[in-house]
């Protein structure tokens, strides 16, 4: 694979010869890459680009060595979807995620100099999410998550935001159709939460104005409400639960004739509370290249797959969320990680 140097203008300054490149891409956050090559070969960029494909590297810390052997440069980088975190609301500050999510987080990415493309798929429909953030990128990505969904920054004569959807390629991988040398398989349930109810105190005025249903609590009064996740775990871990203290972001006032959007936005919050305490099971599979399941062209990053776990007697029906890329001379391995998976049996 070809890689080549940008200048801060994105303008083309030449090639990049490489003795390795590692190419690590990401639905969930910002991917990047590794380039290792001798200094002589050494082109001082601000971005890089690999010959037919869409991933723009931005430079952020190249490292020289000398050894018996040569003088060697490793560059390493982020891809541009790291931008959208420059993007920043400032400390604690409200956003809100709707639809399309280009109310708020859009207009502090334009003010960045990144537009939406064209191109640049409809977002399903979702109820509003009221966070605080400090990041916007991260947000987005957490908030996407909820419908396996991502974005990509690309550049199109200026920076260019795009969301996307995932794929459903009905692919199987699986050792017994060929088109698997490995299939690793690790589940990790420690930090995992099957249920999460949120409280929000209601001040007692608020109550005496005619707020009711609350729940009364050392003193004081709360509104309640619940999110159970949707995942087929053990019964021993449906009894997995967490309570977290919520507020109400600014924008939704305290008020009996709000209680419906207050119960609504609990759930929500709940809902993307247990994302950080999610059933960690990794996958990761190292898949060759048949006719019908080639990389890149019949399936990609951020597609619905399904792989076979003969060991523990599993399909799992799951989501592409990163591809490690491995790039030497007149070779190239790579390996898939699954997530956001769902158990077919």
């Amino acid at each position: 694979m070809k890689v080549f140097a940008f200048d801060e203008n994105m303008n083309r300054i030449g090639e990049l010869k490489y003795i390795q490149l590692l190419w690590d891409r990401n639905n969930t956050e910002p991917g990047g890459f590794t380039l290792y090559q001798q200094s002589k070969h050494y082109i001082e960029a601000a971005y890089i680009m690999a010959e037919g494909r869409r991933e723009i590297g931005i430079v952020y810390k190249p490292s020289y060595k000398s050894d018996p052997n040569g003088r060697y440069v490793t560059t390493e980088g982020k891809f541009a979807e790291d931008m959208a975190n420059d993007a920043t609301t400032g400390h604690g500050m409200t956003i809100v995620a709707s639809k399309r999510m280009n109310d708020q987080l859009m207009t502090y990415l334009n003010g960045k100099g990144i537009k939406e493309a064209n191109d640049s798929e409809s977002m399903k429909r979702r109820d509003e999410v009221m966070t605080r953030c400090l990041d916007v990128g991260v947000e987005m990505y957490r908030i996407l998550a909820l419908d396996q969904e991502s974005f990509q920054i690309n550049w199109n004569g200026g920076w260019e935001i795009k969301f996307v959807k995932p794929r459903d390629t009905g692919i199987r991988f699986s050792k017994g159709i060929g088109n698997a040398k490995e299939i690793v398989y690790s589940q990790d349930m420690s930090v995992y939460k099957h249920k999460c109810t949120g409280y929000v105190e209601i001040p007692d005025d608020v109550v005496k104005e005619g707020y009711s249903g609350t729940s009364y609590v050392g003193g004081k009064y709360y509104e309640t409400d619940s999110f159970t996740s949707t995942l087929k775990v053990e019964d021993r871990f449906n009894q997995k639960e967490m309570s977290m203290d919520f507020s109400m972001p600014e924008g939704l006032d305290i008020t009996a004739a709000n209680k419906s959007k207050i119960k609504a936005q609990i759930v929500q919050m709940c809902q993307l509370e247990l994302l950080n305490h999610y059933v960690i099971r990794d996958i990761e599979v190292t898949p060759l290249q048949i006719a019908g399941c080639r990389y890149l062209i019949d399936y990609d990053l951020g597609d619905i797959v399904l792989v076979e776990i003969p060991e523990v007697g599993i399909t799992y029906e799951a989501q592409i969320i990163e591809v490690h890329e491995v790039w030497e001379k007149n070779t190239q391995t790579y390996t898939i990680t699954l997530g956001h998976k769902k158990i077919k049996r």
